[in-house]
């Protein structure tokens, strides 16, 4: 993971002498809740050398969903038939992320998972587009809780969900969608683990999706992050690829040993931008 490059102690901590509360990273400044002392300094270094690691998977799970219902005789709504004729198809694309913590006291605040998608399609109203994502809209309240669940898509290329007892307890009942996968006919992607957070999402209909995840206090250190989208692809694509950045905002707990009742404070750490992923979709022949 390549976190600022060279110039890097340069570029984060200050003169020395000077307390500050914040950091400046390549121009940047970021506010912290106590000021950068020498403690703030061995942290930052620590943390960046042994205490947290977090890295885009170099693969991106990608497979054609319609060929899948018409070799099922499912018959499709009006919507895909429609967009079938115009000479559309449409893939799911799975982008993950795994964040792997030693050190107790640190911690991920935020992550922020963008995709780009490009083609070689000339005109503009006919470019491969985002169709639907996951997790979006109603589905962010799903995230209250760490669950496995599964997930597949019906014929609507909607997304339908099996989850445990203990998070459908903890989801409103006025705003929960159907849930429950019709197995052997809806488009299976398998099981998917729901993470403690607030989880904001973009990008229907763009060429770009982004994923917001702002963490809780207890969220597991070690973890796997799944995005979904389905693409909107057209027959005369013939290489489409999608470009995928994370950037991670980690902190640091801290006590304060010298006070009789011991604060807590918090040491917001520089965000760390992963290296960014790029691949090719494997298009179908009739693309």
């Amino acid at each position: 993971m390549d976190v600022w490059g060279e110039g890097f102690k340069k570029s984060i901590l200050p003169d020395e002498g000077k307390k500050s509360d914040t950091l400046n990273v390549n121009g940047t400044t970021i506010k912290k809740s106590i000021s950068l002392d020498e403690d703030d300094k061995r942290d930052i270094m620590d943390v960046y050398n042994k205490g947290i690691t977090v890295k885009l998977a170099s693969n991106f799970e990608t497979t054609p969903i319609v060929p899948y219902f018409k070799n099922k005789g499912v018959d499709l709504p009006q919507e895909i038939k429609t967009a079938i004729e115009t000479k559309y198809d449409f893939y799911s694309v799975e982008v993950t992320f795994r964040s792997i913590i030693d050190e107790h006291d640190i911690y991920l605040k935020r992550a922020e998972l963008t995709i780009e998608i490009t083609d070689d399609v000339e005109k503009r109203e006919r470019q491969t587009r985002v169709y639907k994502l996951f997790p979006d809209g109603i589905y962010k309240d799903y995230f209250k809780a760490h669950a496995g669940g599964k997930i597949a898509l019906d014929a609507g290329l909607n997304f339908a969900l099996n989850i445990p007892e203990e998070l459908a307890e903890l989801i409103d009942a006025k705003i929960k969608p159907e849930v429950g996968i019709n197995t052997g006919i809806d488009f299976d992607l398998g099981s998917y683990a729901f993470r403690k957070a607030k989880v904001e999402a973009m990008g229907e209909s763009d060429k770009e999706a982004v994923w917001i995840y702002n963490m809780s206090y207890s969220e597991k250190k070690n973890d796997d992050y799944k995005s979904i989208v389905i693409l909107k692809v057209p027959e005369e694509a013939k290489k489409v690829a999608i470009y995928a950045k994370l950037k991670v905002s980690p902190y640091r707990t801290r006590w304060d040993w010298k006070n009789l009742f011991r604060s807590k404070s918090e040491l917001q750490l520089p965000p760390l931008q992963c290296e960014p992923v790029k691949l090719f979709i494997e298009l179908q022949e009739n693309n």
